[in-house]
């Protein structure tokens, strides 16, 4: 017997309550806002992201099994 595919619900889910997530859309908002005006007032940039790109590529590939 062949498995049955699996299918996720369309997106975006229509139980959000959207009106709780409001306050920490904002927050999140003010938080990348301050780090957005840090990056800009340093003169170089890629000191604090790259380490961030390159933890992001080692967790990648740790998900896809490489």
């Amino acid at each position: 017997m062949k498995p049955e595919p699996f299918i996720p619900e369309p997106l975006p889910p229509s139980d959000i309550d959207w009106i709780s997530h409001i306050p920490l859309i904002g927050a999140a908002n003010a938080a990348l806002a301050r780090f957005d005006g840090l990056l800009q007032s340093i003169q170089n940039p890629d000191l604090l992201l790259t380490p961030l790109i390159t933890q992001e590529a080692v967790i990648s590939s740790r998900i896809e099994g490489t």
